[in-house]
């Protein structure tokens, strides 16, 4: 069977219904992270390792993911050395997935990090047919925002879906997503994650994917263009972008 590291992230590119003035939010899936700690006189390179034990699919899963920061912030850093990222297609999903680590273990994990107790958000594709992050790594970026008085998830939402769908003018069809906090706090976080707060992820169908779209960031060109076309965002207040290598250990058939 396959071990707990192989199990766990997919970006889900849910279908958006649209309409002339609005844009519905799609039905989300379930994101689920752990934050990691390597023990001592173990490396990222050995947790990757067990990811080569193979076997039999999980039930209820359909990717997993390690992330490392590139760019570090200290909430994570101070207590962290690296995530993973686990995707269910619903919350009955991931209760699959904890009766079978439950029965099986956790493949040697246990071992060589310790981890946090899962923080769990719900994850709403905003970029319809996204070019799918494929390969055996790449960049991601996130960035943690939060409402302006009187917006809504749905407004907010509905600016990343022209933010995505603009951006394919610049030939940048990297996977969006918005994610919502539903249960869980890192630790010494003295935010109120509830009710107002969510999170931007890109991600790069490869490493270059993801550096030719923060060029584009870079360089003020796609934001010069989202001024012109009144695209600006009213409906919240980001922090600094997190730059994060990511690397998958498992994908469902």
């Amino acid at each position: 069977m396959k071990s707990f590291l192989r199990i766990g992230g997919l970006i889900v590119s849910l279908a958006v219904s649209h309409s002339l003035f609005s844009q519905d939010m799609p039905e989300p899936g379930v994101l689920v992270t752990y934050p990691c700690s390597l023990n001592d006189g173990y490396t990222v390179q050995d947790v990757l390792a067990l990811s080569q034990s193979g076997g039999d699919d999980v039930p209820g899963l359909v990717q997993s993911h390690l992330r490392r920061p590139l760019s570090a912030f200290r909430n994570f850093t101070d207590n962290w050395d690296f995530s993973f990222a686990n995707y269910f297609q619903n919350m009955a999903g991931f209760g699959e997935w904890l009766a079978w680590v439950g029965v099986n273990g956790t493949g040697g994990l246990n071992e060589v990090a310790t981890c946090g107790g899962p923080l769990v958000n719900m994850s709403y594709g905003a970029n319809q047919g996204a070019d799918p992050y494929v390969g055996n790594g790449t960049l991601m970026d996130t960035q943690t925002c939060s409402l302006a008085a009187g917006q809504t998830y749905q407004d907010a939402y509905e600016m990343l879906v022209e933010v995505a769908n603009h951006s394919k003018t610049f030939g940048s069809n990297i996977p969006l997503s918005m994610t919502v906090r539903t249960h869980g706090l890192l630790r010494n976080s003295n935010s109120n994650e509830s009710g107002s707060q969510f999170s931007i992820t890109r991600v790069g169908t490869t490493a270059q994917d993801m550096t030719t779209r923060l060029d584009l960031n870079r360089v003020g060109e796609l934001q010069r263009s989202f001024q012109a076309k009144n695209l600006q965002n009213p409906n919240a207040s980001c922090q600094n972008r997190v730059l994060w290598a990511t690397t998958p250990f498992y994908r469902s058939n």
